[in-house]
């Protein structure tokens, strides 16, 4: 288990001053990098094979958005692993320790040198400490564009390099990002899903498909070029979150 602390300021929230979803999502892969970096043998493990993670799935359920000036603490740890994937959970509390977001997430394993998914030893695995799964609802880690729902074309734009990270491929937060920006100012979601399809990279254009629901809005981040090449499917919703 790892915990880092964060104080909401001016550039992580929005103009009604709270924290935008992409912003939290940050705070959610910081704290995890964090731990493979500082807490234990994964993250020597990892650096001394060259392999990195690959992030594929994450469900987060928001209870509420925190506000300006906040204190938050992010706490993760592993709770299931086998030598292709890992799966955790990470909660961020406020300053009363309440909860305000619980996720999963799901990740496999990538070499480093080839880009190109890797396993781990399946002695490390059987030896590597594992928490208590969370008590949460845990979805379908597949996010579909709804059946019978037409998608609405957006302006396609170039992946920027201000959302390349150290992987060489867009930031799993800028695809938050960037789905956010259709949601409707009186939007409030309560469930954020994202399917990792494949990465795109500096100057791969974007079209955003969008799907709307009554109580949803469905982002297909897809090749411009071509529309069976999906980067990423992000979910906002409603349904199925309980305090």
């Amino acid at each position: 288990m790892y915990s880092y602390q964060n104080l909401v300021t001016a550039s992580q929230v929005d103009r009604h001053k709270k924290m935008r979803i992409a912003a939290l999502f940050d705070l959610m892969a910081d704290c995890e990098q964090l731990q493979i970096d500082n807490a234990g043998s994964l993250g020597r493990y990892m650096s001394e094979r060259r392999a990195g993670i690959f992030l594929c799935y994450r469900q987060a359920d928001l209870l509420r958005r925190p506000a300006y000036g906040e204190t938050l603490t992010a706490t993760t740890f592993i709770y299931d692993l086998n030598p292709v994937t890992g799966r955790r959970n990470t909660v961020i509390y406020d300053a009363r320790g309440e909860v305000i977001l619980r996720s999963y997430g799901i990740g496999a394993f990538v070499d480093l040198k080839t880009g190109g998914m890797t396993t781990i030893d399946r002695s490390f695995v059987t030896g590597y400490p594992l928490s208590q799964k969370l008590d949460m609802a845990y979805t379908s880690r597949k996010v579909n564009p709804p059946v019978g729902t037409a998608a609405i074309p957006a302006a396609a734009y170039p992946a920027p390099e201000s959302h390349i990270d150290a992987y060489g491929h867009v930031n799993n937060a800028k695809y938050i990002l960037t789905a956010a920006e259709y949601l409707a100012d009186e939007d409030a979601p309560r469930r954020v899903r994202v399917e990792y399809k494949s990465p795109a990279r500096y100057g791969d254009t974007v079209r955003p498909l969008l799907y709307r629901e009554p109580d949803a809005l469905t982002v297909a981040l897809t090749d411009d070029k071509n529309e069976k090449t999906v980067y990423a499917v992000v979910e906002f919703s409603n349904a199925g979150v309980d305090k």
